[in-house]
């Protein structure tokens, strides 16, 4: 969903807010990306007791790293999607999606806020996606572009990994991805605008 450039200006003022500690900012903001945060977690680990503590932690990361958002950098539908996606891209990789385990606030968090938001083409298609209208898009891509891209987002898997898992070479899978995404974008109507959140 395309957002107005009062409601980007909105949003980054209640993150300046969180940063500040503003408890009714955070609720605002919450009220706003909590339904887009469990999707991304539920799209991804299809189970709704992990994405339930997927979307919690990753609250409790933007309560924390609040003050490392730029918005010259991303807007704040940007910076929350891909702090959602990083963290649970990061709980597949470290295989600590077990019940029960609530990495919460961690070391490092800042760092990763701060970089959010830098890959915002791949971002802007994610964050659209997570929903049927994402999976209706994927089916029409060619074969390779859409198992790449499943590979990455819903998978958590690198580059390197979807190389291998295909049996092709790098730079083909790179191809794949780098085309996939345009034509996600295309067949979503998600702009520039919307990526570099300007």
């Amino acid at each position: 969903m395309q957002r107005t450039a009062e409601e980007r200006a909105l949003q980054a003022t209640w993150m300046r807010l969180v940063a500040a500690g503003d408890q009714d900012a955070f609720a605002q903001l919450y009220d706003e990306f909590s339904s887009l945060v469990y999707s991304i977690a539920i799209g991804m680990l299809r189970d709704a007791g992990r994405a339930e503590d997927a979307a919690q932690d990753v609250w409790v990361k933007v309560w924390n790293a609040a003050s490392a958002f730029d918005e010259d950098r991303a807007s704040v539908a940007t910076w929350i999607t891909t702090l959602a996606h990083r963290h649970v891209i990061d709980m597949l990789r470290r295989a600590s999606v077990r019940p029960g385990d609530r990495p919460g606030f961690e070391p490092g968090d800042e760092t990763a806020a701060r970089i959010a938001g830098d890959d915002d083409t791949a971002t802007a298609a994610v964050s659209a996606a997570y929903g049927e209208d994402v999976r209706a898009a994927l089916l029409q891509l060619p074969e390779g572009q859409r198992m790449s891209l499943e590979l990455a987002y819903f998978s958590g898997m690198t580059q390197s990994e979807i190389s291998e898992e295909l049996g092709k070479p790098l730079g083909t899978v790179k191809t794949y991805m780098f085309q996939g995404i345009r034509r996600l974008r295309d067949i979503l109507g998600v702009t520039d605008e919307l990526g570099q959140g300007s």
